[in-house]
């Protein structure tokens, strides 16, 4: 079977375990209680609950030392099965005793084989046929609206998912140390490199554990699964805020079909990252929250802890809290759009009714999700270094920050001919002696208008929003983009004063303060303030926002000149002309986005040939012999020796008397072609040779053994090694997988009798 099609087929299972555990398992436990909500709020609901517990289930399982494959399991049937029954009213005892009956019958004889398989058939049909014809007189009436999510989701799969098809490495360099985390996992060690949100770790890990799933397979596999929900969340958020029916897949084209964006906005979605798994839980919490004021105005001073906008603000506080956990970017950006939502409710916010509820949601989501790491720093682990960097944000405490090219030309005036003094020295006693002049002190350079100041900052805005965000528009169009921000907040007003709809006014606001605080940070270093995110990571988040503003601005405007007619289908069909029209004009314009390629860490043939490894291998009856990134991979189920190590225990003073690796097989992994790892160089894409060999070893230590030309002279050193290896020992050592770019051998031994591996291979350098 190729390597192609086994993705397929994990990618398929990873994403029905994912989705099944965090969506449909929830919907089966809390579909009545939801039942009168609409669908997107249904799905937005579900993926919060199936995430926020599993993923504390993780947390607190870990921190008592007791998480491994049964207590996961105990801890999320019974207490499903436990909810289930209580707010379905199942009749349990019921059943129980019908199949206590059934049973009995069946072995009295009274009942054969096949009237059980009829029976069981009969239930499971009554009990499926319902909800059957929900979904089919939904599909009939909504064809349209289904058809544009199945296209959102083609466009998904085909733009991110073609990349997992070709190239099957890590396409980041930082996700060997989460496949480090989530493996030390599996032996209760959590925060293994210090305190740090898990919340995407744990995720990963219950996956692992639960279904046996290997974590460097969900680490190569989950991006896209991420990618879609974050895409589909995005339509959900829309859907649930829209007044016209279609205008959300406005947003959806240009987001996701568009090719207005940089390269840099939707790279790290071709990776299992924890910033962008955390994307998932921003606009659900802005939206629950949105949804609690129309809501609690609705009730009117009702009493009760099942209230819709109570349930509202849980979703939100476990929406608000998952951000938390999972990476402290993503609170940044909602805590942006709790502002922005504060400024457009304003008027609500302070009233009795809804501020008190409001914090307390707030305060017990960010309990939530600081406990855990609350107890890990207080019974001694460190924070992680990022975590640290952050706390000392909030605290001030950072440092100053490096002197920006601009401040590094300013010069003081030096002591010359004619040369005017400095002030210290204009401002120096003369002593009333005779002979001294008193140079007058020098005039404070006049400050620009303001007017000037508020252009040169926009300039400076226009500047980092084409840098970072949109590659591929002029100036008018960054302008056009940049005018959502305005033109939110001038239709949120209208609709405001005219009493047309003050709660979608409000939204309007909301979103429009929102991105006005999300440029502020883009330049924040520009603006004299603490950045407290690099515009590159920033530039995400506001591209997301940016096409839902675009997607908003022509749904207040349709909106508001058909609104009031008494048919809402011209309505509805405006928006799906606007959105057929503008995808029309993408087309024309050749702005479609087709699929990039991201190159891996890896190679292709690194990835099979482990895949064939652990598929073959008996566990901890191998080791592999590579550069650093399959140690983590392998980590549970063989040995790793590094490949800079092997080499210097036949170098010089390290020369080792006797090599030996005891296991019965080695496996080692050689470039033929070494790759790019994240450094490319002059010589990039050479095949490795005797040139290459004649290099001295690269001395250093971590991974820059292996960037750049040193990647290639450890490549050349060992593949020559292996060859001269082979040549002693042809039946022992032969070639075990092998591609233009990529070689593996295995070698065969006798535990017992092992082979002394350091050899004099015609490179050593003694």
């Amino acid at each position: 079977m190729s390597m192609t099609v086994v993705t397929i087929l994990q990618l398929i299972t990873v994403s029905v375990i994912y989705c099944g555990m965090t969506v449909l398992l929830p919907a089966l436990v809390f579909h009545k209680k939801l039942q009168q909500e609409r669908l997107c709020v249904r799905f937005l609901a579900y993926l919060l609950t199936g995430n926020f517990y599993l993923m504390n289930l993780v947390f607190v399982l870990q921190l008592l030392h007791i998480s491994n494959r049964f207590t996961l399991i105990l801890f999320t049937v019974v207490p499903a099965l436990w909810a289930a029954v209580r707010i379905n009213r199942l009749d349990v005892k019921g059943y129980a005793i019908d199949a206590v009956k059934q049973v009995r019958r069946f072995f009295e004889g009274t009942m054969g084989v096949r009237l059980v398989v009829s029976n069981a058939y009969r239930g499971a049909a009554r009990g499926l046929r319902k909800p059957l014809r929900k979904i089919l007189h939904d599909f009939r009436e909504d064809f349209l609206d289904w058809a544009g999510t199945a296209l959102v989701v083609f466009l998904v799969l085909w733009l991110f998912g073609t990349n997992l098809l070709k190239t099957f490495g890590y396409c980041a360099s930082d996700i060997p140390v989460h496949n480090y985390w989530i493996n030390e996992l599996g032996n209760n060690n959590i925060f293994a490199a210090g305190v740090y949100p898990y919340g995407f770790h744990c995720l990963l890990y219950y996956i692992h554990e639960v279904f046996g799933i290997e974590t460097f397979v969900l680490l190569r596999l989950f991006c896209l699964v991420q990618t879609m929900l974050v895409h589909l969340v995005l339509l959900a958020f829309l859907k649930i805020v829209c007044r016209t029916k279609y205008m959300p897949y406005l947003a959806l084209m240009l987001y996701t079909f568009g090719n207005f964006w940089n390269s840099n906005v939707i790279k790290r979605f071709y990776s299992s990252l924890p910033q962008e798994f955390g994307m998932i839980f921003i606009l659900p919490a802005a939206v629950f929250l949105i949804l609690f004021f129309p809501a609690r105005k609705k009730e009117q001073g009702e009493k009760g802890i099942w209230l819709q906008s109570t349930r509202y603000l849980v979703l939100f506080g476990m929406s608000f809290s998952m951000t938390l956990a999972v990476h402290f970017y993503n609170t940044m950006i909602i805590g942006l759009f709790c502002l922005g939502i504060a400024a457009g409710y304003l008027g609500m916010l302070f009233r009795r009714a809804y501020f008190g509820r409001i914090m307390l949601a707030g305060v017990i989501s960010v309990l939530v999700a600081v406990l855990p790491m609350g107890i890990a720093y207080a019974t001694g682990t460190p924070l992680q270094g990022s975590l640290g960097w952050g706390m000392n944000i909030i605290k001030g405490t950072s440092g100053q920050e490096e002197q920006t090219p601009a401040d590094s030309e300013v010069q003081e005036p030096q002591d010359v001919p004619g040369a005017e003094p400095s002030d210290s020295q204009a401002n120096a006693p003369s002593g009333g002696g005779e002979g001294v002049i008193v140079q007058p002190k020098p005039e404070k350079p006049a400050k620009p208008p303001l007017k000037e100041r508020l252009q040169n900052l926009y300039q400076s805005l226009q500047i980092a929003v084409n840098t970072h965000i949109l590659g591929h528009v002029d100036a008018k169009g960054v302008t056009l983009w940049l005018l959502t921000v305005p033109l939110s907040a001038l239709l949120g007003l209208m609709y405001l004063f005219t009493k047309n709809d003050k709660t979608y006014g409000s939204m309007l606001i909301s979103v429009a303060v929102f991105l006005f605080l999300m440029c502020v940070l883009l330049i924040s270093s520009r603006l004299g303030i603490p950045a407290l995110m690099e515009p590159i990571r920033c530039s995400i988040y506001l591209s997301y926002m940016l096409a839902a503003a675009v997607a908003l601005c022509i749904d207040a405007a349709v909106s508001l000149v058909l609104g009031k007619l008494p048919h809402a289908w011209i309505m509805h069909f405006a928006s799906l002309a606007v959105v057929a029209a503008l995808t029309m004009c993408v087309i024309a314009d050749g702005k479609a986005k087709t699929p990039i390629y991201i190159e891996g860490l890896e190679t292709n043939g690194a990835i099979t040939c482990l895949t064939n490894i652990l598929k073959d291998e008996e566990n901890w009856m191998f080791t592999i012999c590579s550069a650093n990134d399959e140690l983590r991979m392998m980590e549970d189920y063989g040995y790793h020796y590094e490949t800079i190590t092997f080499l210097r225990e036949m170098e010089g003073r390290r020369q080792a008397n006797y090599l030996t690796i005891p296991t019965p097989r080695i496996y080692f992994f050689i470039e033929k072609i070494p790759g790019n790892y994240t450094l490319s160089y002059a010589g990039s894409g050479r095949t490795v040779s005797e040139e290459g060999a004649a290099h001295a070893l690269p001395g250093g230590t971590g991974i820059s053994m292996y960037k750049g030309e040193s990647r290639y002279i450890v490549m050349s050193r060992m593949y020559y090694w292996a060859e001269a290896f082979r040549e002693l020992y042809s039946t022992e050592m032969r070639v075990y997988y092998e591609t233009e770019n990529f070689i593996c051998y295995v070698l065969e031994q006798n535990p017992y009798r092992l082979f002394d591996l350091a050899i004099d291979y015609g490179y050593n350098t003694q």
